[in-house]
């Protein structure tokens, strides 16, 4: 399904084809870990649903300015994610 979110490093909207089902999203958004609700995709479409940053934009925020995985706490956006059939 194409999953669209707005990135926390540049604030941009990018839509990821990614192969999740409506109850993986559920149970995620339910409380379950991601890991576990979704371990039938790779840990760069994780974070793509959890905080919109690419594999992309998080190779390159990684490499030149070091900067660790992004670790939810903007509550408010965090679960926003718009899917389009």
């Amino acid at each position: 399904m194409q999953i669209t979110r707005v990135s926390f490093y540049s604030r941009k909207k990018h839509t990821m084809e990614i192969p999740v089902t409506h109850e993986q999203l559920a149970a995620w958004q339910d409380g379950m870990l991601i890991q576990d609700a979704m371990p039938n995709i790779s840990t760069e479409h994780r974070e793509f649903i959890m905080s919109g940053i690419t594999p992309e934009a998080e190779h390159i925020n990684t490499r030149c300015l070091g900067y660790g995985r992004y670790d939810p706490g903007d509550h408010d956006n965090f679960l926003k994610i718009s899917i389009t059939r």
